[in-house]
């Protein structure tokens, strides 16, 4: 994990989440090399935010995508920290995903954010909150 990770997992463990705990436990199983993606922004040595994108774990279907264990300091957020963690993200997809799927908690700032980028709220999913369709690379 990249240096300031363990002061970022104390933030979000604080902040009453858990995808990162849940990162460091699956790391690096739930990020097959060359399948996906793991994106860190740092500033000197503070871990800004961290987030990641690998084929969907709970979808066996070929060309499906998840956006994993993406979070962003508290004194980093409204700073473009999260939009560049998913911009890289879905640039990565683009060539190997043809559908991108998450789940995030019931949290108005975090569906803004996602549906900001294009993602669609997904009702009475198990395992995932929103659906991004990507156009097919030729």
């Amino acid at each position: 994990m990249p240096t300031g990770f363990d002061d970022l997992e104390l933030e979000s463990i604080v902040a009453g989440h858990t995808m990162l705990s849940k990162l460091k436990r699956n790391w690096p199983a739930a990020f097959p090399p060359h399948a996906s993606l793991l994106v860190a922004v740092e500033d000197g040595p503070m871990l800004l935010g961290i987030g990641g994108i690998a084929p969907d774990p709970y979808d066996v279907e070929p060309g499906r995508g998840r956006i994993r264990h993406l979070y962003v300091a508290h004194a980093a957020r409204r700073l473009g920290v999260g939009r560049r963690i998913l911009n890289s993200c879905l640039d990565f997809a683009r060539s190997r995903f043809h559908t991108v799927s998450l789940r995030t908690p019931a949290s108005e700032q975090a569906n803004r954010f996602y549906e900001a980028h294009g993602f669609r709220p997904l009702h009475g999913h198990a395992n995932a909150s929103h659906v991004l369709y990507l156009p097919r690379q030729p």
